[in-house]
C-alpha cells in the first residue's frame, strides 16, 4: 500500500517515498521527507511536512512509524 498524504492547500495526494538527512551546512542533520506526484520529486523539512499535509485514509503507516522513531 502506498504512503499517501493530502496537501492541505491544494487537496492533491502525494506519495511519501522516504526520509533523508539534510547535509547542508546550515541545516545539517535536519530530517527531510521525500515525496512525489506526477513523476516529480519534492523534499520538505519533516516538521513543516506535518503542518502542510494530512495523512490520507488510503495511506500506510510509514511516516507515523518514523514519527515514533524520532
Amino acid at each position: 500500500m502506498k504512503n499517501l498524504w493530502r496537501n492541505k492547500k491544494n487537496g492533491k495526494l502525494y506519495e511519501v517515498l522516504s526520509t533523508a538527512i539534510n547535509a547542508t551546512n546550515k541545516d545539517d542533520g535536519v530530517i527531510m521527507v521525500l515525496y512525489t506526484i506526477d513523476n516529480r520529486l519534492f523534499v520538505r523539512e519533516y516538521n513543516e511536512f506535518l503542518v502542510k499535509f494530512e495523512r490520507s485514509e488510503f495511506s500506510s503507516d510509514i511516516v507515523e512509524k518514523l514519527k515514533s522513531e524520532i
